[in-house]
Parts: structure tokens; sequence; C-alpha cells
């Protein structure tokens, strides 16, 4: 069963924090920029304790964990959790309702609650399984409150078209590439254009209604992308390149 994200310390709300630094960095939408800054990718993640000058000892002279050690074994147990739960093939696969499965070909870490899985096939590099096994993905799911300018303007522009608005993801695409010995991913708008789909709650939508994204780029810049699968379980749509690798996707249903 796929834990919700409201029970882990959310993605973009980390940014700055030790957690997230040691997994990846991340821009928000809300920024409004792409800061082309490097993260470390997943299979070369280490989290290392500052050294504390001052260790604290009993009067038997056992050294006692220091604030700052507590607060990195804290900070490594969360990251764990996180990165364990963006790792769930759930995350990463989406059901049709004839019960088909399908799998996500990029490589990455994808948080969910209200969106019931997340699948993306690039475009770029479809026939160069090399360079696709470059690509990678962080998606994670937000809300007004996590990115209010971002979800205020889709909520605008659902408007505007008739719509209501659901559940929104933001996914930053990168590419992942050797520096020094290490794995590091970089920010790459690359696999950028390709065929996303996303699992629909059922609480939101149903047999009947009519779906559709609305991409929102940094700066304020938006576009409509229509359903082309006719399976009511399934959002399939063709994202078009774009010369941001920071995207946020939301859900919506015509009125």
């Amino acid at each position: 069963m796929r834990r919700t994200t409201k029970n882990l310390l959310f993605i973009g709300m980390l940014a700055a924090a030790a957690v997230l630094v040691a997994v990846f960095k991340l821009d928000t939408v809300d920024a409004q920029a792409d800061s082309g800054a490097t993260y470390s990718a997943l299979n070369n993640v280490k989290v290392e304790s500052r050294d504390v000058a001052d260790d604290a000892e009993t009067s038997s002279g056992q050294n006692q964990p220091t604030a700052q050690e507590l607060l990195d074994e804290k900070v490594l147990e969360e990251r764990q959790a996180l990165v364990e739960e963006g790792l769930k093939v759930e995350n990463r696969t989406v059901t049709g309702s004839d019960g088909k499965v399908y799998h996500s070909s990029m490589a990455g870490l994808c948080l969910l609650d209200n969106i019931k899985g997340l699948t993306y096939e690039p475009t770029a590099g479809a026939d160069d399984a090399s360079l696709r096994q470059e690509f990678y993905t962080v998606a994670y799911e937000t809300d007004a409150k996590k990115s209010p300018m971002s979800v205020q303007l889709a909520n605008n522009v659902a408007d505007k078209i008739g719509a209501e608005l659901g559940a929104s993801v933001n996914v930053q695409y990168g590419r992942v590439s050797e520096n020094a010995g290490k794995r590091e991913v970089t920010s790459s708008s690359l696999p950028v254009e390709g065929k996303l789909m996303l699992g629909i709650d059922p609480k939101f939508a149903g047999e009947n209604d009519t779906l559709a994204v609305i991409a929102i780029y940094p700066g304020g810049e938006y576009k409509i992308l229509e359903d082309t699968d006719e399976d009511p379980t399934t959002l399939t749509v063709d994202v078009p390149p774009s010369d941001s690798s920071l995207v946020m996707y939301s859900i919506v249903k015509y009125k």
C-alpha cells in the first residue's frame, strides 16, 4: 500500500535541509528559474556526520552523543525513509482498468499520494539504449501550500477552460554522468519530451469525465496537454520539448 507523502517530510520544503541535499538538489517551479546545480546520484549517496570538537563525556569518561550527532542520525533516518518511499515500484507504475501494468522507463525517485502511479517514456534517445540509461527523474506530488504560485496559475487556467483542478506533481528531469569517479545527476531538459502516464484516483474522475494535464513552466508559461488514451483510470499525454528541466503537471477534468 502506498504510504502518503503527508506522512513524509516533503521534498520541495526540504530543499535547503540536509535530508534533501544529501540525495539531490531541486529547484521549485515557484523559483521561476532552473539553478543548473549538480545533485548526487541516488546510488552514490552518502551522509557524513559533521566533526564535533567538544564531545560530551559522562563522569565515567564514556562519550555521549552530541546534539549535532543526534541530529545527523535523525537526518540519515529521514533521508533513508524518503529514498525507500521514492523507489517503491507502485509509485513508478500505472495499472490500467484491464489490469495491465505500465512501467516507467526512466530511473529516479517518485513520491505520490493522490496520483496513483507515474510512468515516463522519453522521446529523446528512443533508439539509443546507452543515452536512455543516462536519464533520471525526481517526481514529487505538490499542492497549494507547497507550490502556491504554480498551483494558483494552474487553477486560473483550469477556470479559464472550464475544468476542475486535481492533483499536481513536480517533475525534475536530469542526466547521470561521471565526475571524478562519482555518479552525479545534473539538470537537463533533454529527456523532457516524451509520454507521461498518470494513475487517476477514482474519487476524482470516472468513466464519463474528460481529462487533461496543465503543464506549468518556470516564468509562468503553461500548456494544456490532452489525454490520448480512453482508459478512465489513466491519463496519458504527449509532453512537448522544453528549455526547462523542471515542470509541474496538474490533472484537470472538464466540467
